[in-house]
């Protein structure tokens, strides 16, 4: 009988080491090491960025609002599993812009319907969006200004800022899929082209005689460049043909550096 009984728990024992787990979707939650891990991860939110992010960056916040179970999984499932300290280089990077981008969208979503993120940051005391959103690893916790600020920002590769979105339509355009180490690099130099397409963050004004600048360059200038003067040397790079052109035929120093307004206005659909 004892060895009926042993046999029995052993059984149940191994059934429960490799049975697999699903959330309310069917799908399987993941298991195992850092790398598997986030490479659910990556499928799981590249998933919901085709469903819910249109080729031009704007989000659908009120479908998305309303089926929140799949993102609220990859957090309880997925990241608070990881352990960050493992990942090192491109993978590091990618990975944190993506737990950048997926954390603003779920503080975003928590508050919706919202006009702004603006609206969620106090001035004195209380919650502040960027401060007080937090994504929980396993071996620790990080809040969206330490992710840009103490992981990010520190990597000295200033592409991140056409990367990682703050949900407001003078953002850098949200992708509608992951960040992957292994394509980090022509994807970062995608999003800086398609950010610096937009007359919103980089305008030749001939009548003003005025290069103007979305403001991420004045915040950030340091990542960029060593003065506001070097800062069209930076962006050269990634101009349309037109305005590369167009610098070629005016006198460049007889013009004035601007920054342009931020409009703050939520990048919904």
């Amino acid at each position: 009988m004892n060895k009926i009984i042993s046999i029995i728990f052993i059984t149940l024992f191994l059934q429960g080491c490799f049975s697999t787990k699903t959330d309310t979707y069917g799908k399987v939650l993941p298991s195992g090491d850092t790398k598997s891990l986030v490479k659910t991860f990556n499928s799981n939110f590249d998933s919901l960025l085709h469903k819910y992010v249109d080729s031009k960056g704007n989000v659908d916040y009120s479908n998305w609002h309303k089926d929140q179970v799949g993102i609220t999984t990859i957090f309880d499932s997925t990241l608070s599993k990881i352990d960050t300290t493992k990942l090192t280089g491109s993978d590091k990077m990618a990975f944190f812009i993506n737990v950048y981008n997926i954390l603003t969208i779920k503080g975003m979503l928590s508050h919706y319907p919202i006009k702004s993120i603006m609206d969620k940051v106090s001035r004195v005391g209380g919650f502040h969006f960027w401060k007080d959103t937090y994504v929980q690893f396993s071996n620790s916790k990080y809040s969206l200004d330490q992710i840009e600020h103490e992981i990010l920002r520190p990597m000295k590769d200033a592409r991140i800022h056409y990367a990682i979105v703050c949900a407001s339509k003078s953002c850098p355009p949200l992708r509608n899929e992951v960040f992957r180490s292994k394509t980090l690099d022509s994807q970062l130099d995608d999003q800086a082209h398609r950010f610096l397409s937009s007359k919103n963050n980089f305008f030749i004004d001939e009548d003003m005689e005025l290069i103007q600048y979305s403001t991420i360059y004045k915040w950030f200038l340091a990542d960029f460049a060593k003065s506001e003067s070097d800062l069209l040397n930076v962006v050269k790079p990634y101009l349309s043909s037109k305005d590369k052109a167009l610098l070629e035929s005016i006198e460049i120093n007889d013009y004035s550096i601007n920054f342009l307004p931020y409009d703050w206005s939520i990048n919904s659909k």
